[in-house]
């Protein structure tokens, strides 16, 4: 898992944030949602974000920096901070914004017992899960990536911004996990949380 060698190092960068980078946010899972969109018009991508204000409140403002001197944090440099706002905005224009509107159009759908979910949001789960972006700043130990909440609550906020209705499903998923962890036993945390951390 994420013991050794923090996903989220530079060094384990290309196109994603994480084990899995080098394929999962490059062309193919938007060429996947493409694909089983191609009978319908695709949405209006809304999502726009400037990502020089971003950095400014951050690193500027905020002085995220400073939080690199604490153990929690060590694994961590400013570097991959700014490579994460990268990734996310990717994420955000490529994956999340084109699917917003489908949402909307196609909503969820309880047909004999059971649930349904727009299509493209299928390969929206499953970028989140493979590149670490559903428990951002979750214990390391339990299946999450250990970042600072001012930076993960800053991504989550991109996130939702670009696909309010597909967010919904991981972060109620991350908010489980917490709350397992913090007031589960052993078993409940040993079965759920870093299955819910991960999207497995």
């Amino acid at each position: 898992k994420n013991m050794t060698g923090h996903p989220f190092r530079a060094s384990n960068f290309e196109f994603g944030v994480s084990k899995f980078s080098k394929v999962q946010l490059n062309s193919e899972p938007i060429q996947f949602i493409k694909e089983e969109s191609k009978e319908k018009e695709m949405g209006v991508n809304y999502f726009n974000r400037n990502e020089r204000d971003t950095k400014f409140v951050l690193f500027e403002y905020l002085n995220i920096a400073q939080l690199l001197q604490y153990d929690r944090y060590k694994d961590f440099s400013q570097e991959d901070f700014e490579m994460i706002i990268q990734e996310a905005l990717k994420v955000c224009r490529e994956v999340l914004g084109p699917t917003m509107q489908d949402g909307d159009r196609e909503g969820c759908r309880y047909e004999e017992g059971k649930v349904s979910v727009p299509e493209s949001f299928h390969a929206c789960w499953k970028v989140m899960a493979e590149n670490g972006w559903i428990s951002m700043s979750g214990n390391p130990e339990m299946g999450g990536q250990g970042l600072p909440a001012s930076l993960s609550g800053l991504v989550s906020e991109f996130f939702v911004g670009a696909n309010m209705s597909m967010m919904t499903y991981p972060g109620l998923t991350s908010a489980n996990a917490e709350v397992i962890a913090h007031y589960g036993t052993d078993l409940d945390r040993a079965m759920f949380v870093e299955k819910l951390n991960t999207g497995v």
